[in-house]
């Protein structure tokens, strides 16, 4: 069966029983979660299906010391787990100091499928560590996916000044990004911002970034990841491109024009049919 989940206690309950025993536990959100005061334990190895259908969790606080990589939602998303649907907003999350941890909101590594999911209004701190929004390592696959007016800081930069992304930190060998955006994010301290990766071994596809956020990314410049003004970002431009530079079929992105100052997901009400500008 799949459990429901309507409010933190039971959130915390998947965490502890995939923790325990049951790794691939499904799971379906019936309301939005609110995590601010609530200690949460990421789920270390998650191999089932979460469905946020359409529900956000907000406030998810994980802040943890030296050499304490556990941080974030998730640790690993397992080949053949899945999370979907779901919104993280105002997320706060640090990891202090240590050699190889990873600060990322949704996954600190990704094997198996992010799609449609958003992370917005959140604060992403780490010192000499790995920084990215939401995932660290991406193995597997993200597509419809945005990160949306998030602080991405460096902590004592002075003696650890490194880069940051405002997406994932690596997109691994054979692993895919697909149709997402990074939109009006700011980074604090960090040495380089990078628009969607730090490196890029996998596929890119069909991605962009708001110009005056970010600076050129490896991703950038192997021409995969478009910059895109605030005006091409409201005009619905992005919207149509996300979708695949159509207005048919099923759609994924949806943009009231005049009201959403960049895509969202699409509702009945909200087709962008054509983009005023797409070059």
């Amino acid at each position: 069966g799949v459990y429901q989940i309507s409010n933190a206690l039971e959130l915390n309950w998947l965490a502890f029983s995939v923790n325990h025993e049951f790794s691939d536990m499904n799971a379906k959100l019936t309301a939005d979660i609110a995590m601010k005061g609530i200690d949460w334990t990421m789920m270390e190895n998650y191999a089932g299906t979460l469905d946020g259908a359409g529900h956000t969790i907000s406030g998810l606080n994980q802040h943890k010391g030296f050499d304490d990589h556990k941080h974030g939602f998730i640790r690993t998303l397992a080949s053949g787990g899945v999370v979907k649907n779901l919104t993280f907003t105002e997320a706060s999350i640090w990891n202090r100091e240590g050699s190889g941890p990873i600060s990322a909101v949704i996954a600190y590594t990704n094997n198996g499928t992010i799609e449609k999911c958003v992370v917005k209004n959140s604060l992403i701190q780490s010192a000499e560590t790995t920084l990215a929004v939401v995932a660290g390592e991406n193995n597997g696959t993200i597509r419809n996916c945005a990160s949306i007016s998030n602080e991405v800081k460096r902590r004592h930069s002075s003696v650890h000044a490194q880069e940051a992304s405002g997406f994932v930190w690596a997109n691994g060998t054979n692993a895919k990004i697909e149709n997402c955006m990074v939109y009006d994010c700011e980074y604090v301290e960090a040495s380089a911002n990078h628009a969607l990766t730090q490196s890029n071994a996998g596929t890119i596809t069909n991605c962009y970034y708001y110009e005056a956020s970010e600076t050129l990314s490896d991703a950038v410049a192997n021409g995969v990841i478009e910059a895109k003004t605030a005006e091409q970002f409201a005009s619905g431009a992005v919207c149509y491109l996300l979708n695949g530079s159509t207005s048919k079929g099923d759609l994924v992105w949806g943009q009231t024009l005049g009201t959403d100052n960049y895509p969202v997901y699409k509702t009945e009400n909200n087709t962008v049919c054509k983009a005023s500008t797409q070059e």
